[in-house]
């Protein structure tokens, strides 16, 4: 039982039947064998897939009151193929997004601005996973990001810090070098460069 997944009124009654607390719904899958979706019929597709983002390699068995045809999408959203290629996809920027903001802090850190980075970063607002669209754009600034991050790979170097996160974003941008400013190119574009194996 995650938190997250439950709302107020309604968490004190599975603590009370014996229910074990989590902190997080990936700790509570982690812990589980067994998870039975039982949601308003509208939020079952999107319950697998969270279950499915997480990996899950238990039994998943849908209650739900859905049409066949929704029962085959949840079956196809939670294959051990398709969650497996999820959590990867997933994962590769959830865990890289982290990595790369504890270098960026200590190359913050060693040039005493740490505090002055955290205010900046309190300000962003990213949805960048969330939102596809936004790669198009990121092909088209390639051209000149690919040397910021090789700039950023001499101020980590000149702190005594790894430098491969820095250098590989470098080179994975210079896939995208031939779309210079070509804002309106859609997003199969910018994935199929990275599919190409190429670099401009």
């Amino acid at each position: 039982m995650a938190p997250e997944v439950r709302g107020e009124d309604t968490w004190h009654r599975p603590t009370e039947a014996g229910a074990t607390p989590c902190d997080s719904r990936a700790e509570a899958l982690s812990r589980s064998a067994v998870v039975l979706s039982v949601c308003p019929p509208q939020a079952a597709e999107d319950i697998a897939a969270a279950v499915a983002a997480h990996g899950f390699a238990g039994v998943y068995a849908d209650v739900n009151a859905i049409s066949p045809q929704r029962v085959r999408r949840i079956a196809d959203e939670i294959r051990p193929g398709s969650a497996s290629a999820l959590k990867m996809a997933f994962s590769s920027y959830q865990k890289a997004a982290r990595t790369l903001a504890r270098v960026a802090h200590a190359l913050a850190d060693a040039h005493g601005v740490g505090a002055r980075l955290t205010s900046e970063a309190e300000i962003m607002i990213s949805a960048v996973l969330s939102d596809p669209e936004y790669l198009p754009s990121v092909a088209a600034r390639a051209w000149r990001w690919a040397p910021e991050m090789e700039e950023v790979a001499d101020a980590l170097r000149a702190a005594d810090l790894p430098t491969d996160m820095a250098e590989a974003t470098a080179r994975v941008l210079a896939y995208w070098e031939q779309d210079k400013d070509q804002y309106d190119r859609p997003v199969v574009h910018a994935l199929a460069q990275l599919r190409s194996g190429r670099c401009a």
